[in-house]
């Protein structure tokens, strides 16, 4: 499943990274990273960009950067 498909308040674990490498790695610094946890908080307008919860942090991503990572929901 895509993170961008998850319910708000629903964890999921992430399975994989399917971004160029350079993105992949500013994803990684902030947390996106194999096997991490993950939770919708919110969804923004039309739902275009969507706050995340991982390492007790915060992120936006929009919705075409939430479709390149893969989790498992548990």
């Amino acid at each position: 499943m895509k993170l961008g498909q998850l319910s708000v308040n629903e964890t999921g674990i992430i399975t994989k990274v399917n971004a160029d490498s350079r993105f992949k790695e500013r994803l990684h610094s902030l947390g996106f990273i194999k096997n991490n946890s993950v939770k919708l908080i919110m969804h923004g307008r039309k739902k275009e960009i969507s706050v995340y919860e991982i390492y007790n942090g915060l992120v936006a991503l929009r919705k075409e950067d939430a479709e390149l990572i893969e989790v498992d929901v548990r």
